[in-house]
């Protein structure tokens, strides 16, 4: 059985265009700043990269990597999401991401699957899917990215072929794609059951 979120966003980011990304990451390195300005032999100065390097050894997965960071850059901005609504960019530090990752962590956890099993997202680049991807690469499940412009029947193949067992998507994209309604005995649930709606994704409501 394939279980439907749905993340009733209201849409607070814009769709992704040429010109934009509705979320980006800043500079990971150590603060206060990635590049510190150093006076070579001559007179010109010389620009260092000062770079605050995790080894793989020591974050071993993607999810590690990202509490690595978190622990050592805190209080450092990790990400920007577009608000339509305020026009306006949003910061988001390290230790507010650890913070909201682990929400929906504690949400996917309460979905009852197991490690191994697939998770399916088709949503915008966002906030949200970034959260999404980290808390369920934390819990063991496998992710499988979906591209909002595509077709309905290749989004139902590829859910079907993969054996995805959730999907998460907002209202927008499941009115666009109403077909997804016929996937055999799919149920939906609401993430207002247990993961953070959007306005929990700002600062001021953490």
């Amino acid at each position: 059985m394939l279980l439907l979120l749905e993340h009733a966003t209201g849409r607070s980011c814009s769709e992704p265009s040429r010109r934009k990304s509705t979320a980006r990451a800043t500079t990971g390195a150590s603060q206060p700043s990635a590049a510190t300005p150093r006076r070579g032999a001559g007179s010109d100065a010389e620009v260092l990269l000062e770079l605050d390097v995790i080894p793989a050894a020591r974050a071993t997965t993607l999810p590690g990597l990202f509490e690595c960071r978190c622990g050592r850059t805190r209080g450092a901005e990790a990400y920007r999401q577009y608000d339509e609504r305020a026009a306006r960019w949003h910061g988001f530090t390290w230790d507010e991401m650890r913070k909201l990752v682990g929400r929906w962590q504690e949400a996917l956890a309460r979905s009852g699957l197991a490690p191994g099993e697939r998770v399916a997202i088709l949503l915008r680049n966002s906030l949200e899917w970034v959260c999404f991807d980290l808390a369920a690469q934390a819990l063991g499940l496998i992710v499988v990215p979906l591209y909002i412009t595509d077709s309905p029947d290749n989004i139902a193949h590829v859910l079907a072929d993969s054996g995805a067992r959730l999907l998460l998507l907002d209202a927008a994209e499941r009115r666009q794609h109403r077909s997804l309604r016929t996937l055999g005995a799919a149920s939906r649930r609401r993430l207002a059951s247990g993961a953070p709606d959007s306005a929990d994704l700002r600062p001021a409501h953490l």
